[in-house]
């Protein structure tokens, strides 16, 4: 191969991975683009939701559940099992 193929070559392989692997995908930078503002409404109602919520919570409870996560939070790379505080647990079935 000449040097000038050579050239040529490395030219367009360059142009193909700039185009393709190091620069994101334009489709999905145009659909994350698009889905943004709809995700900050739904960040916002849901904010509102928990605090409505919140407010109708047990305030020693909600003290509990805070410090609980406290704890979780400061243990979670020393005893990862600590985070076990987020698992949902409920009896499946029927009580009787």
């Amino acid at each position: 191969m000449t040097q000038i193929g050579k050239s040529l070559l490395v030219s367009v392989s360059q142009k193909i991975i700039s185009e393709h692997i190091i620069l994101p995908d334009r489709h999905l930078v145009d659909r994350l683009c698009e889905k943004f503002p709809k995700a900050g409404k739904s960040a916002k109602s849901s904010e509102r939701a928990f605090a409505a919520l919140d407010d109708t919570a047990d305030r020693s409870l909600a003290q509990v559940w805070g410090e609980q996560e406290a704890s979780a939070l400061l243990g979670r790379n020393v005893c990862p099992e600590s985070m076990d505080i987020y698992d949902i647990k409920i009896q499946k079935g029927f009580a009787e």
